[in-house]
């Protein structure tokens, strides 16, 4: 009889863990539900943040070739993965002064409308954003880049934008 007991309490105690080890990883699968992952970028002078799931790669010292008659804010193509993807300077888009003499440094887009290398001057570090966190959007004070910004968010005293590359900035 003891045994039966013994085997019983094995089988509730497994059953425990088991729930626990599920518990466990709901919640966890709640607390990431509740923020966004933004990678933060250094574009002039100015910090902003780009979602991670909108981010599919970063790449370095890669030769863009320059398309003539082409707007500012796309310097050139470069070859990636054996396709031609146009490279969009943040400094031109963001009206930004450019803090690196060569932009290397490369966030291939992952969105809906097309694929993209962004020319940003560095990387800062990714944070976790709570949506309650994000603050308004101020309108109005660059001209053409309000539709990308989707808010803002202050994160070690410094304010970073953040922005949605989904949408059409051309």
């Amino acid at each position: 009889m003891n045994k039966l007991k013994s085997e019983k309490f094995k089988e509730l105690l497994f059953e425990l863990k088991e729930a626990s080890k599920k518990f466990v990883r709901q919640e966890i699968v709640k607390k990431e539900e509740e923020y966004e992952r933004y990678l933060v970028i250094i574009v002039g002078r100015e910090r902003f943040g780009i979602l991670v799931k909108q981010i599919q790669e970063i790449i370095e010292n890669r030769q863009v070739v320059p398309v003539p008659d082409a707007p500012l804010s796309v310097p050139g193509i470069i070859n990636y993965r054996n396709r031609l993807l146009p490279v969009t300077n943040m400094n031109n888009l963001l009206q930004a002064d450019s803090r690196a003499e060569d932009k290397t440094l490369l966030l291939i887009t992952r969105n809906t409308k097309y694929e993209t290398a962004l020319s940003v001057d560095g990387l800062v570090n990714l944070i976790r954003v709570k949506e309650s966190d994000i603050k308004p959007k101020i309108s109005g004070q660059k001209p053409g880049i309000d539709r990308i910004i989707t808010g803002e968010v202050c994160h070690k005293s410094r304010l970073v934008a953040l922005l949605d590359m989904a949408v059409d900035f051309e």
